[in-house]
């Protein structure tokens, strides 16, 4: 069995379409090197550089609902969205506190990765509604709006800046107070209960879709 694996890669090695692949590759202008390159700085956590990358592949490449997934994931990572982190913390969570864990896993988020967030956002529903996604892309669209929820809590709520939700120092935060949370953040962004009914679409798509255990 091993010698034929290795005659079949020898093959694969040398046959025509191969010698094209790795040719294609080697032609840095290429969108095929160019879409390697960002997928390896996706997977360095360079997230800036692999959205620079990405925009300089052909439009008709950069339209495809994979290459938008990659963005989004690359938009997402700069939001600073760790989906470990954020299972093992709304996992973790006691007393039904979603909110407050998700400004904790959030941690020192800007108006910067709030934007982030929402590009990821926007980019993922332009490839259509949950239906129409696959389940990954309606798993990383779940992850996106946790995390935006979060960056938007970390931002506006951490008074203190501890990280923390510790009703003493933060409790004059009030999410009713436009000062407090801005109509941008609360309503146009889109609104948290928005965020959820989002979020809830995502997740349902990705429990009926999915392949039976």
């Amino acid at each position: 069995m091993r010698r034929i694996y290795l005659c079949v890669l020898a093959v694969a090695l040398v046959s025509p379409s191969c010698a094209n692949l790795f040719s294609d590759l080697s032609v840095k202008d290429s969108d095929n090197a160019k879409l390697f390159q960002a997928k390896l700085e996706l997977d360095r956590s360079q997230w800036t550089e692999a959205i620079t990358t990405i925009g300089t592949l052909s439009p008709t490449l950069q339209a495809t609902a994979d290459v938008q997934t990659l963005l989004a994931s690359a938009y997402a990572g700069r939001c600073g969205i760790d989906m470990l982190n954020l299972i093992n913390g709304v996992s973790q969570s006691t007393g039904g506190l979603l909110f407050e864990t998700l400004l904790e896993t959030m941690t020192n988020a800007t108006l910067a990765n709030i934007d982030d967030c929402i590009l990821a956002e926007t980019t993922l529903n332009a490839i259509g509604a949950p239906a129409a996604r696959t389940v990954d892309q309606n798993l990383l669209m779940t992850f996106v709006e946790l995390g935006k929820m979060g960056a938007i809590l970390n931002f506006r709520a951490d008074l203190s800046g501890d990280n923390k939700y510790d009703r003493v120092n933060d409790i004059t935060w009030n999410a009713c107070n436009n000062a407090d949370l801005p109509q941008h953040d609360a309503v146009a962004t889109p609104p948290v209960p928005t965020n959820l009914y989002i979020q809830c679409l995502s997740c349902t798509r990705v429990f009926l879709l999915q392949d039976p255990l």
